[in-house]
C-alpha cells in the first residue's frame, strides 16, 4: 500500500443516521480510516450498492493507493436492477451517494486528498511543471 488510508469521523459528519450507517460500510472497524479494499455487494441490493458506491468514489478522491485512482467507471454497478441506468431510482441513489461521498471527502484534510492531488497534477491545476528533453510536462 503506498500510505495510510485517512480517518473518517463519522459522527461529526452533516448527515441523516441512515446515511451515516452508509458511511460506516466504507470504514475499516479497527482503525477507523477508510476500508482498503472493497466492501462486500452481493448480494446486490441498493443499500450494498450504495455502500461500494461511496466507497469508491471515495477511494478514488483519497485513497494513497494508486490502483483506486482510475476512473471509477464501475460505482454504480451493484444497485438492484430496480435501479436500471436511466431510471429515477438510479438518479435518486446516485445523487444521494454523491451527497454523501462529498461530505466525506470534505471532512478529511485537503493534504491527504491524495486521489484528487495525482489528477490535478495530471491536469496541471497542482505542482510545478517540469519538462523533459523531449518537451514533455510532468507536473510534481
Amino acid at each position: 500500500m503506498a500510505g495510510k488510508m485517512p480517518r473518517i469521523d463519522v459522527e461529526a459528519l452533516d448527515l441523516s443516521d441512515a446515511d451515516k450507517e452508509i458511511v460506516r460500510g466504507i470504514i475499516n472497524t479497527r482503525t477507523g480510516c477508510l476500508r482498503a479494499s472493497a466492501p462486500e455487494t452481493h448480494p446486490c441490493t441498493d443499500e450494498r450498492g450504495l455502500v461500494y458506491h461511496v466507497w469508491r468514489m471515495v477511494a478514488f478522491s483519497v485513497s494513497p493507493v494508486a490502483a483506486h485512482q482510475c476512473m471509477p467507471c464501475t460505482a454504480g454497478f451493484y444497485f438492484s436492477r430496480d435501479a436500471q441506468p436511466g431510471s429515477p431510482e438510479r438518479k435518486a441513489l446516485v445523487e444521494r451517494g454523491d451527497r454523501i461521498e462529498r461530505a466525506v471527502v470534505n471532512s478529511i484534510p485537503k493534504s491527504q486528498w491524495a486521489g484528487i492531488i495525482r489528477w490535478g497534477q495530471v491536469y496541471g491545476y497542482v505542482g510545478s511543471p517540469r519538462f523533459t528533453e523531449e518537451g514533455a510536462v510532468i507536473y510534481r
